[in-house]
């Protein structure tokens, strides 16, 4: 087996840091060069050592290993992003229109939605090219519909590149559209089951609560658990949506009205005064009873009552902090509560949400989808833990997708996801860095095994 030993000023997991001067030893087999990463040792990778050069020098005694020299740099395990839209890529950043408001955004964004499965290749293509630039080895990434209706196209586009993904397959289903729409996820979520994807789990993402009617969420959920499957869905995103759900009025009451979805079965269940939080709680209580994992994707909207539902039903949060800036959220709700999710035990973890909402890169060149620029956005606005950040990115997001979290940490009971190395000779020192640039973040090496547990 060809050992590989990386030597860098630190390195650091959600576990540990070790500083001064350090080594990784790893061994490398079934080794395949990729096209998206050309540059990253691509293989089985399993940590043989990690520690002190001088403890490694130890334990490779009379070992001829080839040495890769990261000096000036702290070592990471490859990075998850728990929330994207890969199949957006091609959209790039957008500005966002506050006067219009998220209703304009989600015009804009379903006005360049693609339909051919070839253009949605070539996008999700792209955002995974970017995530790998990134230094993000495994994504939880929604498979957007096309033309109103689930589908496998960037399902199948993930799982041909070199990613991990659990793949979340979008549906919208209120009112008029429900029971069709309930069929068509039946039915697409049994054609996923045939596919024998080797890097790619399936998931289902009822939209969001202004898009998916209680019933359809319950339908999901018996979905799901017939297939073995986890659920993502956007929640308490916005304030257009909390008007929706308490009061049966505003931008998205207007949007069912005039695409003909608004119906009785609708009026029935919103405007009754609850939180997005609250209307979806008896959804959690059948996925906690049908032991259904859930995720949920923003929860910018989270009151103390909140905070306990999430907490009582085992869901997992993913924070995309870009994304809450870009919308303004913060001035409508307050600062996001992940610290208070994260000191009551509720699994937070990052996402960059679509690319649409990222800045724009001022050199082409270090254009990236990643949450290492999440990690340093917080740290430079909330002065969050660096460690709390990195396990955010790593070890809570392989969580929350039902991946190993030993994968993503230095240890030698499982295979490696990936392994990056950050300009900076500590994590702190790297989380300091102002702007991003080409070479920040080097994917050093990328696991062809490791973050899935057995089925």
């Amino acid at each position: 087996m060809p050992l590989i030993r990386v030597d860098a000023d630190s390195f650091a997991d959600a576990r540990r840091e070790v500083a001064g001067g350090v080594s990784i030893a790893l061994d490398l087999t079934d080794e395949e060069p990729t096209p998206l990463a050309p540059r990253a040792l691509t293989g089985s990778l399993k940590v043989i050592a990690a520690g002190p050069r001088a403890e490694v020098d130890i334990l490779l005694t009379g070992k001829d290993a080839r040495r890769i020299d990261a000096s000036g740099c702290t070592l990471l395990p490859g990075l998850v992003n728990a929330h994207t839209h890969l199949d957006l890529t091609h959209i790039g950043p957008l500005p966002f229109d506050r006067e219009a408001g998220f209703l304009s955004f989600v015009k804009q964004v379903l006005s360049q939605r693609l339909t051919d499965a070839d253009a949605i290749t070539r996008s999700v293509t792209l955002g995974a090219q970017l995530s790998l630039q990134g230094g993000v080895v495994a994504v939880g990434d929604i498979a957007g519909v096309a033309a109103g209706q689930p589908t496998l196209a960037p399902v199948d586009a993930v799982a041909a590149t070199p990613l991990h993904a659990h793949s979340y397959l979008e549906f919208f289903a209120i009112g008029t559209s429900e029971l069709a729409n309930c069929a068509n996820l039946t039915t697409i979520m049994g054609e996923a089951a045939t596919r024998r994807y080797q890097r790619v789990r399936v998931g289902v993402s009822p939209h969001a609560p202004y898009t998916v009617s209680l019933h359809a969420y319950e339908h999901a959920v018996r979905v799901a658990r017939h297939h073995g499957a986890s659920i993502c869905t956007h929640l308490a995103e916005n304030p257009e949506e909390r008007a929706f759900i308490a009061t049966g009025q505003g931008p998205f009451r207007d949007l069912l009205d005039r695409i003909n979805l608004w119906n009785d079965t609708v009026a029935a269940t919103i405007g009754k005064g609850a939180t997005p939080l609250a209307h979806i709680k008896p959804v959690l209580d059948r996925a906690l009873h049908a032991e259904v994992p859930v995720l949920a994707a923003h929860v910018n909207d989270c009151d103390d009552m909140g905070l306990m539902t999430l907490k009582k039903h085992r869901v997992s949060v993913v924070y995309s902090p870009r994304s809450s800036a870009y919308f303004h959220n913060h001035e409508h709700f307050g600062p996001h509560r992940y610290r208070a999710m994260l000191a009551r035990g509720i699994n937070v973890c990052l996402g960059t949400d679509s690319i649409i909402n990222l800045p724009a890169a001022a050199n082409p060149s270090a254009a990236r989808i990643s949450t290492w620029d999440e990690m340093r956005f917080l740290f430079a606005r909330d002065a969050t833990q660096p460690r709390d950040l990195l396990a955010m990115a790593t070890t809570n997001a392989a969580r929350a997708l039902g991946m190993k979290p030993a994968a993503f940490t230095f240890s030698n009971s499982d295979p490696l996801a990936g392994l990056i190395a950050v300009t900076g000779s500590t994590l702190t020192d790297a989380l300091r860095a102002s702007t991003p640039t080409t070479t920040d973040i080097q994917l050093l090496a990328l696991g062809r095994t490791g973050p899935w547990p057995t089925l």
